[in-house]
């Protein structure tokens, strides 16, 4: 679980956990070959941002070959479920429905989506 103190993760902390994710592990020159292409992020940055990742509980790293691997700690449903339950808590005062209704109001989610999923429950 992400440490209690910062629950959340940032634009570029996500983008580096969706990489981790998807490949399961990677070196840190890999991270940063890929956010670089991807966002135009300097190598100091993606450093920075890997160190803050690592600090916070999300990421581990270990030394191969001179160089760092790195892998998460936490998987992307504890993520996906610890920043839906911040949003419903904070911005919609602990209301499920509200934060639904927020989706279908500003247009994020269609009507139709909405009756895909509830067909599919």
């Amino acid at each position: 679980m992400i440490k209690k103190e910062r629950r959340f993760l940032h634009q570029h902390e996500l983008e580096i956990m969706n990489l981790i994710w998807e490949k399961g592990e990677l070196t840190d020159s890999q991270v940063q070959a890929e956010l670089a292409r991807k966002t135009g992020l300097d190598t100091g940055s993606v450093a920075e941002v890997i160190r803050e990742l690592v600090q916070n509980g999300v990421l581990t790293g270990r030394e191969e070959d001179r160089t760092y691997v790195y892998s998460p700690l936490v998987s992307r449903r504890e993520v996906e479920s610890t920043l839906l339950k911040d949003l419903r808590d904070g911005l919609f005062q602990g209301s499920s429905e509200k934060l639904f209704r927020s989706l279908v109001d500003n247009d994020i989610v269609s009507i139709d989506e909405v009756k895909r999923i509830a067909e599919s429950l």
